[in-house]
């Protein structure tokens, strides 16, 4: 039965998803309620975002680890680094640039 549900579930998370944030953007107060529910409701959509994957997914992962660990490297090294250089040529505040680069890490 929680395989079924979680099937259905998974199946629509895209239009779950799609109904809420236009929900959000037309009409904001209407899922002010659930704000405090936040973090659940992400973990909520994570979960079901990773139980939509299977292992043949991972596949690729395991043939070509280089290029795994290569994007990683990129994601931890080039991200920030464009981040930094984006708060020095627009001359952002700190709490802007500590944000920034910490989500670029």
């Amino acid at each position: 039965m929680f395989k079924t549900l979680l099937n259905k579930f998974s199946r629509l998370l895209v239009v779950w998803v799609l109904l809420a944030a236009t929900i959000g953007f037309y009409s904001p107060n209407t899922l002010t309620p659930l704000k405090p529910y936040t973090d659940w409701l992400f973990g909520l959509t994570m979960f079901g975002i990773g139980c939509l994957l299977s292992f043949k997914d991972f596949e690729p992962i395991f043939k070509k680890p280089k290029l795994t660990i290569l994007g990683t490297l990129a994601q931890f090294t080039i991200m920030p680094i464009l981040a930094y250089l984006i708060v020095k040529i627009f001359k952002l505040s700190p709490s802007l640039a500590v944000g920034l680069i910490l989500a670029a890490a």
